[in-house]
């Protein structure tokens, strides 16, 4: 029999795969923890009023004071067709990107992002 590997939510690692940072970065990503913590993320079709296409949509959901209603915000646009999914390179964190496809190498593993470049540092 194999041990259940639980995380308390404030133990969740903040990873940042970026070239650039910047405390926008760190507390997108926090945004979206802090409203899966409190069950008010959610899925959504929105409707894109330029495109007039429905939209995979990560949402947040902030409570109001009427019961049982919320505001929604929008956090992320989620790929619903393989085929939309682009070869996205990987930043390495020093100004350059990684195909993570086809680099296999030693190089091309990332090395975690240090303690005091997390959120409490940035904002």
């Amino acid at each position: 029999m194999s041990k259940k590997n639980t995380v308390k939510a404030d133990e969740i690692p903040v990873v940042i795969l970026t070239n650039e940072r910047t405390p926008f970065k760190a507390q997108q990503i926090l945004m979206m923890y802090k409203a899966a913590g409190l069950a008010q993320l959610a899925y959504m079709d929105g409707l894109n009023p330029d495109t007039g296409e429905i939209d995979a949509l990560l949402v947040g959901l902030e409570p109001v004071e009427k019961e049982g209603q919320f505001k929604v915000f929008p956090l992320a646009k989620l790929f619903n067709k393989l085929n939309e999914i682009p070869a996205y390179l990987v930043p390495d964190g020093n100004g350059s990107y990684i195909d993570y496809k086809t680099n296999t190498d030693e190089s091309s593993i990332l090395e975690p992002i240090p303690e005091e470049a997390g959120p409490a540092s940035e904002g």
